[in-house]
């Protein structure tokens, strides 16, 4: 630094004053580092492998669901129309049995025997139509679609 001069006004010689300024600028480049960057890289790309396998999998899991939820409704629709047509035959064999009853045909126990089938069907389909609506159900669940029941679930 080079000495600057300034006169004050009481003083009459002249006084060097001395301002000092220093400035500096660094710079760091790594040359090496450990090969971190390149395994910061494999971490990386193994961590994305990874979340693509969980994706993978979780899609054949919905896949899994709704196959198996299609597979319920099906069986479910094949019991109800099933009980459904026992019904009708137990209605006939109710109806033929209270007939021959009054008619003195037929004893007592065999309309009671017929109204307890009639229940059993009953029963039966009910159960089936249970089974049905929880396979649509699982569906909805698996697709996250409530609107094929009618409901809006936020």
């Amino acid at each position: 630094s080079k000495p600057v001069e300034k006169r004050h006004r009481n003083l009459q010689p002249r006084i060097p004053v001395v301002d000092n300024w220093n400035s500096g600028l660094q710079i760091s480049v790594p040359l090496f580092d450990g090969f971190a960057a390149a395994r910061k890289e494999a971490a990386a790309r193994l961590q994305g492998r990874q979340i693509e396998v969980q994706i993978d999998q979780k899609d054949e899991q919905i896949r899994l669901e709704v196959r198996k939820a299609m597979l319920a409704i099906e069986q479910a629709a094949v019991q109800i129309r099933e009980q459904q047509e026992n019904i009708a035959l137990t209605q006939e064999v109710l109806h033929v049995s209270e007939e021959q009853y009054r008619k003195g045909v037929a004893a007592y126990i065999d309309v009671l025997n017929a109204q307890q089938l009639m229940a059993q069907n009953r029963s039966l389909y009910l159960r089936a139509l249970f089974s049905y609506n929880m396979a649509v159900l699982d569906l909805c669940r698996a697709c996250e679609n409530y609107t094929l029941i009618g409901l809006e679930v936020n």
